[in-house]
């Protein structure tokens, strides 16, 4: 067997420099940042490599951003202490990881972000961002306006993982969150956006919050565990909430509020205080949703148009004082149909602004509160 290549030496027209690696092609220019890390940049791919300097890098990755190049990190631990901007130099800008196992930003600042995302069309890749939960840390922060890219990430522990404003056409997929002192992921103003594959493991507020947006989608979501909520969204219109599923969250699994024309398949809310919570919304359908240990599974307040088909509802696992597996409060234009319903609890429309249409459903209509609210297809 042949030794491997332990050094090999890269020529150019001015020096010549050793290498641990042996490079095909037109090879790697070797410099050094004005923060005094090792740089390596690609003169075929356009981008700027670096590897952590075992100090503090905050300055050396601010000088490869600054070039406008695309920024790559190589495996290691690099060290940052003040924000990061992203987008600086000019829109369209990566920074990218090596794996996010593989390539971490220990952040140390307080009560800033991590990464500031100034520009639209950026990306940030295959890393993980690790800070402090107590210290008031963004991870990633994007005010900039234009859309964004993150995928394949770890983020955490941190006050806020993400945090985006006021963008179109944004993607956060391929993420997971450890623990977050307030949000998980915090959105406002967003449009035609993405948020998908997501795990967040903890978080002291709620786990996903969208806020005013327009045609956000969230899919293939996990909420393991929130104070407040899993996924909470406030405002806004056009929203499609898919596979997701919440473990333990206080308040409501998930949560829709004071939006309209919201689409809702295959929720899945493990305890908790309510499985699904639709109030002061309206055009709202809820498809295929499972509650299970909640004390409340489906609660519509002060809405219009709500439809709610193929429903489960399980209290057989849980014992609380007066459960309700569907409960309507000053709302009008309710449909349910196609639910089963499991354990001794009740069905409450008796308060609905309105009667309360029932198709097939495996529970008897004699078991129904309705105080005159009922109407069966």
């Amino acid at each position: 067997m042949k030794a491997p290549v332990r050094s090999f030496i890269i020529r150019d027209a001015t020096r010549a420099r050793e290498a641990e690696t042996l490079v095909l092609g037109r090879g790697l220019r070797i410099t050094e940042t004005a923060g005094g890390l090792p740089e390596l940049e690609g003169l075929l791919l356009g981008e700027t490599q670096l590897m952590p300097s075992g100090g503090d890098d905050t300055q050396a990755i601010r000088d490869a951003l600054a070039t406008g190049t695309d920024v790559r990190l190589g495996p290691g631990t690099f060290a940052v202490s003040d924000t990061l901007a992203l987008g600086a130099a000019g829109g369209g800008q990566r920074l990218v990881g090596s794996g996010k196992a593989k390539t971490q930003i220990s952040f140390t600042g307080s009560g800033i972000p991590a990464i500031d995302i100034v520009s639209g069309h950026c990306s940030i890749e295959s890393l993980r961002v690790a800070g402090a939960y107590s210290a008031g840390q963004t991870g990633i922060r994007s005010l900039s306006g234009g859309p964004v890219k993150l995928r394949d990430l770890t983020l955490g522990p941190l006050r806020t993982a993400i945090h985006l404003e006021n963008a179109a056409g944004c993607e956060v997929d391929g993420v997971d969150i450890g623990q977050a002192s307030e949000y998980g992921i915090y959105t406002r103003g967003l449009s035609r956006s993405t948020i998908r594959n997501v795990v967040v493991g903890f978080a002291d507020t709620t786990g996903i919050h969208i806020e005013n947006g327009t045609g956000v989608s969230c899919e293939a979501v996990q909420v393991n565990e929130a104070v407040s909520y899993g996924v909470y969204v406030t405002g806004g219109s056009g929203h499609r909430l898919a596979g997701i599923r919440t473990v333990a969250c206080e308040e409501a699994g998930i949560a829709i509020v004071g939006a309209a024309q919201v689409a809702c398949e295959s929720l899945f809310a493990v305890n908790g205080y309510a499985g699904v919570v639709v109030e002061q919304a309206r055009d709202v359908s809820l498809a295929a949703c499972t509650a299970l240990g909640v004390r409340d599974s489906l609660v519509i307040r002060n809405s219009t148009n709500v439809v709610a088909g193929a429903i489960c509802s399980d209290k057989s696992v849980r014992t609380f004082p007066t459960p309700t597996h569907v409960l309507v409060n000053g709302s009008a234009g309710v449909f349910v149909t196609g639910m089963r319903v499991f354990g001794t609890a009740t069905v409450d429309v008796s308060a609905a602004g309105s009667r309360v249409l029932f198709g097939p459903n495996n529970f008897a209509p004699g078991s129904i509160v309705s105080g005159g609210n009922f109407a069966a297809l």
